[in-house]
């Protein structure tokens, strides 16, 4: 009986040590698959970030110009700080294939010399607002900001233009008035 016992533990032994070593590789090969699954968990994530740097529009060809208007009517382009009535910010936004088309919300703001932003009256803290409709392909627009010559007259120097889509900041220029 004492043989049949002996045989059957060292059976049952070899049988443990095997399943010992089956478990020791599993728990191996769950880590290395935890760590697979981790690795790929911060690439969808690193993924997700880019696409939504992506999907903000940019902004190109800036160019701003000092307008004064005609006693006919007519705009005309002026570098003098006294004769300015308006400025003309125009701009390319080019394409962008995963940007949402749609209406989009432009802002412009105007910055002077000191820091302070020339607000106009309804505008919401910005110079200007303007909507456009995207269709994610490249777009040549405008966005003007009328000075109030009796409250907000410019002044020689240089005037920071920044172009925001919402809060964004896409494109920025300087406008120098003598």
């Amino acid at each position: 009986i004492m043989k049949g016992y002996i045989v059957t533990i060292d059976s049952i032994n070899q049988l443990n040590q095997a399943l010992t070593e089956e478990n020791t590789a599993m728990r191996d090969r769950v880590k290395e698959v935890q760590v697979i699954n981790e690795k790929l968990e911060e690439r969808q994530e690193n993924m997700e970030e880019i696409i939504e740097v992506g999907r903000v529009l940019q902004c190109t060809e800036i160019n701003v110009v000092g307008i004064r208007i005609t006693q006919t009517g007519r705009q005309r382009e002026t570098a003098r700080a006294d004769r300015v009535e308006m400025i003309k910010v125009c701009f390319t936004l080019l394409e962008n294939k995963i940007a949402e088309p749609g209406n989009k919300v432009l802002n412009l703001r105007v910055t002077d010399l000191e820091g302070n932003v020339l607000l106009s009256n309804n505008d919401g803290g910005y110079s200007a607002t303007r909507n456009i409709d995207y269709s994610n392909d490249r777009l040549d627009a405008c966005v003007f900001y009328s000075v109030d010559i009796e409250t907000n007259a410019l002044i020689s120097g240089e005037y920071t233009v920044e172009i925001l889509e919402e809060e964004v900041l896409i494109g920025s220029s300087v406008l120098n008035l003598r």
